[in-house]
Parts: C-alpha cells; sequence; structure tokens
C-alpha cells in the first residue's frame, strides 16, 4: 500500500465517523403504519407493520414518527407476543385433534388439556416480553464503549420491538418457528446498521451474542418444565399420556 493509498482510506474513514456523529438519530419520520392505526384500524395497520417489518425494514424503522418515546413500540411488541401465543394455541389445537381421535394409543384428558394449552399461551406471551426487555438491557450494555450515550436508551428499545415484526411467520406451526427467529435476527442486524449506525462487525458480534442469550433462556425453560412437570409430574401429571393396555388375563 502507498503512503496516497494508506492516507486516502484513513480520511474516508474519519469522514465516515464524522458524518455518524452529525447523524440526528432521533429526527422524527412520517410514521410507521402501526403509528397510523387510526385511520388504517388497529389489525391492518400491525399486519401492514409487520410485513414492512419482513421486507422493509430499514425503511421502516427511518418512518417512527415518535422515537423519543416507547409507548407505541411496545404496543407493537404486545401485538407480536400474542402472535407467539397464537401459534402454540394453534399447534396444541392441532395436537388435540390428533390425540381425541387415536385414543388407542392416547389418553387425553380434555378439560385439563385445554387448561395447559392456556397456561401454555400465557407464558409464551409473558416469555417474548421479558426476553425482549432483557435482549434491549444487553444490547445497551454491549454497545455502550461505541456509542458513548449517541445512541438513546429508547431508539434501541423502540429498533428492537418493531424488530419483532416476523413474529407474524410463527402462526405457521413448527416451520415458522425456525423461520421467524432468523427473520427477527436478520431485522436486529439492520436495525443495528441502518438505523442505530453502529460498526458493521459490532452489530453481528453483539446480536448474535443477544439472541443466543435469548435462545437460552428458552431452552433452559424448557428443559426445567419438562424435568418438574412432564418427568416429575409435579404439581400435576400432563393431561395426555400414552395409553396403556391393560395385560392379557391368564386362566
Amino acid at each position: 500500500m502507498t503512503q496516497s493509498q494508506g492516507q486516502s482510506e484513513f480520511e474516508i474513514a474519519s469522514l465516515r465517523v464524522k458524518t455518524i456523529k452529525n447523524v440526528n438519530l432521533m429526527t422524527p419520520g412520517n410514521g410507521t403504519p402501526w403509528e397510523d392505526r387510526g385511520s388504517q384500524g388497529v389489525v391492518m395497520a400491525f399486519l401492514r407493520t409487520c410485513w414492512r417489518s419482513l421486507f422493509g425494514h430499514a425503511h421502516l424503522l427511518d418512518h417512527i414518527r415518535r422515537p423519543e418515546t416507547t409507548s407505541e413500540a411496545t404496543k407493537f411488541a404486545i401485538g407480536c407476543a400474542i402472535l407467539w401465543a397464537l401459534s402454540f394455541g394453534i399447534w396444541n389445537t392441532y395436537r388435540y385433534i390428533h390425540f381425541n381421535n387415536d385414543p388407542a394409543n392416547w389418553d387425553l384428558e380434555g378439560s385439563q388439556y385445554l387448561m395447559e394449552s392456556a397456561l401454555q399461551s400465557l407464558l409464551v406471551f409473558v416469555v417474548v416480553l421479558v426476553l425482549l426487555r432483557i435482549m434491549v438491557k444487553m444490547y445497551l450494555q454491549l454497545i455502550a464503549g461505541e456509542t458513548k450515550g449517541r445512541v438513546p436508551d429508547v431508539l434501541v428499545h423502540n429498533a428492537f420491538a418493531y424488530s419483532l415484526g416476523p413474529s407474524l411467520l410463527a402462526l405457521v406451526p413448527v416451520v415458522g418457528w425456525v423461520l421467524a427467529p432468523i427473520w427477527i435476527f436478520v431485522d436486529l442486524i439492520i436495525a443495528g446498521r441502518r438505523r442505530l449506525y453502529l460498526n458493521k462487525g459490532g452489530v453481528v458480534t453483539n446480536t448474535i451474542l443477544v439472541v443466543a442469550v435469548a435462545l437460552a433462556i428458552i431452552g433452559a425453560l424448557w428443559l426445567v418444565i419438562w424435568i418438574v412437570w412432564v418427568h416429575m409430574e409435579i404439581p400435576f401429571a400432563p393431561s395426555v399420556q400414552p395409553h396403556v393396555n391393560p395385560p392379557p388375563r391368564t386362566n
């Protein structure tokens, strides 16, 4: 590398840093569909916001009209948590039909099954919102050295909340449960680069870390539930059990 090339690259890097520092991250946009739900209707606005999160996430984040408050983004995140709860409800409905139609192999306690399904959906709803808070706090700690107060906490929360838009895919049981987290991961990277203006390498690394922690928490929670409830049957036995045929009579 010649001296002129090295000097040119240094000047370009310096110019980029200076440009980023001069960007006002809190400049209001024209409004997301969710923020305009008064004119579009709650359901349609929510679906349009999810769609834009899937296929135009950078523009969606740029259009946030009220980046200084978390109320709108939090309400959208609640809607995404409801999608995850509904997805488990759909899956449990399918399982109920399967078990109910196969009494030769499964013993099903219908009323208890419905109660378990409702509790499971409620747990999923709560877990999604708790994980959102954990991921935001962890991400803020990871980027603290890079941003030095340049990126407001409220903006990170909003970016993460709107990045839950791919939760719409969770309504497709099993397949959606794989696609939705992957798409959310991609949206978080886009949010870090295109809305928070963070370093490319740091964005990928930090996003991997926070997502890995979230998945570890989900895995640990599932393991505890399986050991305590399914295996040890505490506080009660699951409503679905393999059917045990009575032993043949002997004369």
